[in-house]
């Protein structure tokens, strides 16, 4: 009994539950072959400045490794990391903690989360990232240590980099600092105001050099939201674009060798990408209006017909944040976890939001509860970025939000269920960061 209860040890539980994770999760893609898309190739040039196919985290991580089945192994790895320290961050704020570092491991082996593992493209890494954002945050909203704030400042920037559409991470994070510093005008708060503004700007200079790729995601709009609905066609007309015969009953992809050498030089194509039928139908006088005006036209038709935001995304959310099956993004991996665990969104929607609640209520433990509110609702301006900017693949640019809303809602659990106080700065903090 004596030896039962020294493994039921937090640290040692957790060590041991780690371990069983890491090997699990080894062993759901153990012998398979990684899988690549017509993106993944786009994924191994790096480039931090100039044109830019892809944000630069993916490619960096994919020069460092070389090879598909390395790059499988990191995926895992950095999973490990991610999900273990969100499950030790998660036991940390509540009585239960054997109980919360269980279920976020469990949640961490969903088919929905590891088929991910085997595709050789950017979401295993940003679903890892997202969730070590989540465990930095309740680190850092615990500990002021060098290592809290070290691991936030990592989790910020390779969750920001990772798709151009988290970039409003960090320019949430930026507009808060100057906000902070502003009202109070202390010294450690400029230092911060000058880094996440400095940070935004080269995100900024990232999203410039992204825009021949977003000009691609511009037409998938096009094709499939504005042609087909009269309203918004002529909403579009009457605002600037081309009118030009035959585009609106054109639909699917072509072959690059169709589009016109001029239309290339304006929009320049990722690597094996397809271009989308209005690409090829609407020639260089759509070519360069998207390029000029597609985007912030759009954005008026989203600001003044709210409507048809709100209608686009009750479409897509049940899709995008509950996927039926792991299918939508074909891979082989093997899980024990039926994925019936991961739904329904809902359900997990609104546990986070009813425990959130409660915490406010309570007033306990307010920075980290003012933490995780702040973080979900970057999580739904991220998700509603996701969705009315993307016309394909929705279910896979939505999969690091339809994570984060269990691991929020996991967490908020178990802040609603923690303890009387709030934990102060652990040993192996102050330890770690000497």
């Amino acid at each position: 009994m004596r030896r039962l209860n020294s493994l039921l040890r937090t640290p040692v539980f957790f060590a041991l539950s780690l371990a069983v994770y890491a090997i699990a999760r080894w062993a759901a893609s153990a012998g398979e072959v990684a899988t690549r898309f017509p993106d993944s190739s786009g994924y191994e040039h790096l480039n931090f400045s100039g044109n830019i196919e892809r944000f630069w985290v993916v490619p960096l991580m994919y020069s460092i490794v070389r090879t598909d089945s390395q790059r499988v192994i990191l995926h895992i790895a950095i999973g490990v990391f991610t999900w273990g320290y969100l499950a030790w961050r998660t036991g940390s704020i509540t009585r239960l903690r054997r109980v919360f570092i269980t279920g976020v491991l469990v949640l961490g082996l969903t088919p929905q989360i590891i088929h991910f593992d085997l595709a050789i493209l950017s979401e295993s890494l940003g679903i890892s990232f997202a969730v070590g954002a989540l465990a930095a945050t309740l680190h850092l909203s615990q500990s002021s240590s060098r290592l809290a704030r070290l691991l936030w400042v990592v989790f910020l920037v390779l969750t920001s980099f990772t798709r151009p559409v988290n970039l409003v991470v960090v320019f949430a994070c930026a507009g808060y600092s100057i906000v902070k510093y502003f009202l109070s005008r202390h010294h450690r708060h400029r230092a911060s105001m000058i880094f996440l503004v400095s940070l935004s700007l080269w995100g900024a200079v990232q999203l410039r050099g992204n825009e021949s790729a977003s000009a691609v995601n511009f037409y998938t709009v096009l094709q499939r939201r504005i042609c087909p609905n009269n309203d918004a066609y002529n909403w579009f007309i009457a605002h600037g674009l081309p009118e030009i015969a035959g585009l609106r009953e054109v639909r699917g992809y072509g072959r690059s060798t169709q589009l016109e050498n001029d239309v290339r030089e304006i929009v320049h194509l990722p690597m094996q990408q397809m271009p989308p039928m209005t690409m090829i139908a609407g020639g260089v006088v759509l070519a360069q209006w998207v390029q000029d005006h597609g985007w912030t036209t759009y954005a008026k038709y989203i600001a003044t017909h709210p409507s048809s935001a709100v209608r686009i995304i009750q479409a897509k959310a049940h899709k995008t944040l509950g996927p039926r099956d792991e299918t939508f993004l074909p891979t082989r991996t093997r899980t024990i976890i039926p994925h019936q665990l991961f739904d329904p969104w809902w359900a997990w929607l609104m546990i986070a939001l009813a425990t959130l609640a409660i915490s406010w209520l309570s007033r306990a433990k307010i920075r980290i509860v003012q933490a995780m509110t702040a973080l979900g609702t970057v999580t739904t301006v991220v998700f509603t970025a996701s969705i009315l900017t993307s016309a394909v693949e929705y279910e896979r640019h939505g999969a690091t939000v339809a994570a984060m809303v269990r691991v929020l809602a996991i967490a908020s659990l178990a802040l609603a269920l923690g303890r009387e106080k709030a934990i102060e700065p652990s040993e192996d903090d102050d330890v770690l960061s000497r």
